[in-house]
């Protein structure tokens, strides 16, 4: 038995190498504390016998949801919640609040901000993290719904 910090990913394999056995297997994965939170990825090689302790992960703090002002009316509101039904639920989750693959949109420094957010949502300036630009799909206006609809879950959130 050995405490690995974290989630097994994966069933472990078995070889030897000059005589010695040894057993790997990949951790990490989904852990409390959401997208931000150290998950303790890595892969362990053990050799039998071995006697070595893994340190626990660091400590961490998720960010609290957004306390950004609403500034749009319900209709622009309703519309940010199509879009974002439409463009960025399947990876960001029911109602933005994607716990552990994902960020928890109600949480991010872009609510309060307009101009990052266009530049993440339709510039693409974290496309090397794996968030593409979606500015093919968007038409104008949308990113200010898009942005006023995360404002209105991280206000609900928030009570």
């Amino acid at each position: 038995m050995f405490d690995t910090k974290t989630a097994v990913l994966d069933n472990p394999i078995s070889y030897a190498v000059g005589g010695e056995q040894y057993v790997a297997i990949a951790v990490g994965g989904p852990v409390a504390g959401g997208y931000y939170a150290p998950n303790g990825a890595r892969l362990l090689a053990f050799r039998l016998g071995g006697t070595t302790t893994l340190p626990d992960l660091p400590p961490f703090t998720e960010r609290p949801f957004s306390t950004a002002a609403q500034f749009a009316d319900d209709a622009t509101i309703q519309h940010g919640q199509a879009v974002f039904e439409a463009q960025c639920q399947l990876c960001h989750g029911r109602n933005g609040a994607a716990r552990s693959t994902f960020p928890d949109l109600r949480r991010s420094p872009a609510l309060a901000d307009q101009a990052l957010m266009d530049t993440i949502v339709l510039k693409g300036v974290l496309s090397e993290r794996g968030m593409a630009s979606f500015s093919e799909y968007l038409k104008d206006g949308d990113t200010v719904a898009l942005r006023a609809y995360l404002i209105s879950l991280a206000q609900a959130a928030r009570r």
